[in-house]
């Protein structure tokens, strides 16, 4: 039996944060204990990161993406943009290679992004804080560029880190898994 939108969708959480009261509770068992044996305390970490692992590959493949990975071969790039402290505005330029427009088989992407984060803190949205202009990339003009705006009281030394991908456009039924395109690296000097 097939499982659920939802089913599919909280997998991954429900299946780390369970890993992780598992891996806690290993952890108070070791102290508890009194072990000072690195070998435990490292296997106890190792087992945590190779189970998120394994459940993240099961999780992409009920996604749909089975053999077909999310990430189209030779198309990742890092995006590495500068936003000055004393600025509000920076943009970064965009080219969606062939590859990803081949793997979702299309002829239009439209491109997203993730947050843009700094040691897990979110600091820029997508609407918010993140635009592309233009939104929706063709194959005969691969070009985009990511607007970051609005964004008073960022600190200096701060990297802004997120990602974007591009799915089909959505018409009437054709939405597919997106494709990650790109790694987004901004400095703020």
């Amino acid at each position: 039996m097939a499982a659920s939108k939802d089913e599919v969708r909280f997998f991954l959480p429900a299946r780390v944060a369970d890993r992780w009261v598992r891996y806690l509770l290993g952890l108070q068992h070791l102290t508890l204990e009194g072990s000072a044996e690195p070998r435990k305390w490292i296997g106890c970490t190792e087992s945590f990161w190779l189970g998120v692992a394994s459940d993240s590959a099961d999780w992409l493949r009920e996604l749909g993406y089975g053999d077909q990975p999310p990430i189209a071969p030779g198309s990742l790039a890092l995006l590495h943009g500068s936003l000055p402290a004393t600025d509000e505005v920076t943009t970064i330029d965009i080219v969606v290679p062939p590859g990803v427009f081949e793997q979702l088989g299309c002829n239009e992407v439209e491109l997203q992004a993730s947050p843009l984060q700094c040691n897990q803190a979110v600091l820029a949205l997508p609407r918010r804080n993140l635009r592309f202009d233009p939104a929706t990339v063709k194959r005969t003009n691969v070009t985009s560029q990511l607007r970051v705006f609005d964004m008073h009281g960022h600190i200096s030394g701060m990297q802004l880190r997120g990602v974007v991908w591009a799915s089909r456009v959505a018409t009437a039924g054709t939405a597919g898994a997106p494709v990650v395109v790109a790694a987004v690296c901004i400095d703020i000097p």
